[in-house]
C-alpha cells in the first residue's frame, strides 16, 4: 500500500499548525489533523493529483488543505511531503526557502 513520507521539516510545519489550532480550539486541531493524514494517503495514492510546481522545486506538486499548501513529491511506494505552507504566504518565496 503506498505511503506518505514527512520530512522531518515538514513534521515540524505540522506541528506548529496543529499547536497554533488547539491553542483556540482542540477538537479543531484534531479534525485538522485527521484531514492532513486523508490527504496524505489520497496522494499517496494518487500522487500526481496535485498541481505541478516544478518551476519551484523539482518534480514537486502541491495540493491544498484547507488554508494550508502541501508540497510533495511521488516516489516509489507513495509521497514525500516536503513542507506545508500557510496559504496566504508568498508560496514561491516561501517554497525557496
Amino acid at each position: 500500500m503506498p505511503e506518505a513520507s514527512v520530512s522531518p521539516e515538514a513534521q515540524t510545519q505540522l506541528d506548529a499548525i496543529y499547536d497554533y489550532v488547539a491553542d483556540r480550539d482542540p477538537e479543531a486541531a484534531r479534525r485538522m489533523s485527521r484531514r492532513f493524514d486523508e490527504v496524505f494517503l489520497l496522494l499517496a495514492n494518487t500522487p500526481h493529483l496535485g498541481r505541478d510546481r516544478s518551476r519551484l522545486l523539482p518534480g514537486a506538486r502541491s495540493f491544498a488543505v484547507g488554508n494550508y499548501v502541501v508540497f510533495y513529491s511521488p516516489i516509489a511506494g507513495g509521497i514525500e511531503v516536503h513542507r506545508v505552507l500557510y496559504g496566504g504566504r508568498d508560496l514561491e518565496r516561501a517554497a525557496r526557502e
